[in-house]
């Protein structure tokens, strides 16, 4: 009897010690921590404990992200304010210079060298100014075809003879209710980024398709593809792989499309190349079924 109550006893001790032991390391702050190995009833707590570790951890993340927006909005103020007027100062001192007579070829260069740097950081500061403080959407009933052939010509320096576009226009949507310039907007980055990807040449497939809720837009390019270490964060603020990149385009592209009450993703394509997914609601007044 003592051997059976002993074994017993073991056999409820040690999964609770498990349990305890998981529960004191997400109190520490792992919330990496995870239970493996139990049975029975003690198993089906384990994968509840599992369960509630994995959102605590997807908490903590939404929560780090609202706090970088919140940063993101105070230091995009002070800088809009504090730093861009001395940079439009700048900026017409190098332009009279330049302009100067005496002012030799090369220095000239220079001065448009400069010219070109501030307006550089002048295009930084607004991009983070949008990503942080994006205005309300001015919604109106609009069939994204539209929006996508508005987007392809104002691309000039990414649609050319090495890069294509696919795109079967006579495939006519459901309207969908949104702001054509917001909307523009993500198409534009989207567009260039595709473009950047495949500096050897390739291909843009845009395709889309719809349900009787939802239009779904999607961008594809024949490049490389995004690399699957990095491709969970590409839509983090401030993360970026290009040397020279805010790491804000596509953060923005999320941030609008989450004003529109729609989604977008990110994956890589069988054939090779990444695939950017938009959906948007269809408008309420025109509902239907492909």
């Amino acid at each position: 009897m003592v051997f059976a109550s002993f074994f017993l006893m073991r056999c409820f001790t040690k999964p609770l010690q498990t349990l305890l032991s998981a529960t004191e390391k997400i109190e520490s702050g792992d919330l990496d921590s995870r239970v493996s190995g139990l049975k029975h009833e003690f198993g089906i707590l384990a994968e509840s404990f599992n369960d509630m570790a994995a959102s605590l951890q997807g908490q903590m993340k939404q929560l780090q992200r609202n706090e970088q927006l919140a940063t993101c909005g105070k230091i995009a103020t002070t800088l809009v304010h504090e730093v861009r007027n001395p940079l439009a100062g700048i900026k017409v001192a190098m332009d009279v210079l330049a302009d100067e007579s005496g002012v030799s070829e090369e220095d000239q260069k220079i001065l448009h060298r400069v010219v070109k740097e501030v307006n550089l950081i002048d295009s930084l500061l607004s991009n983070m100014l949008e990503f942080a403080r994006p205005k309300p959407p001015q919604f109106i009933n609009v069939n994204i075809n539209d929006v996508i052939e508005r987007s392809l010509r104002f691309t000039p320096g990414v649609i050319t003879k090495e890069i294509r576009v696919e795109w079967d226009k006579t495939i006519q949507p459901p309207d969908i209710r949104i702001d054509p310039n917001q909307l523009n907007q993500v198409l534009l980055n989207l567009f260039i980024n595709a473009g950047s990807a495949m500096s050897g040449g390739g291909t843009i497939f845009i395709t889309v398709s719809w349900t009787v809720a939802n239009v779904q837009l999607c961008v594809a390019d024949s490049g490389p593809g995004i690399d699957q270490a990095v491709i969970d964060d590409i839509f983090t603020p401030f993360f970026t792989t290009k040397a020279k990149g805010s790491g804000l385009g596509l953060a923005t592209c999320k941030s609008l499309i989450n004003l529109h009450s729609g989604m977008i993703t990110a994956a890589n394509r069988p054939e090779g190349g990444a695939i950017f997914t938009i959906t948007l609601p269809i408008a309420k007044d025109n509902q239907e079924c492909k």
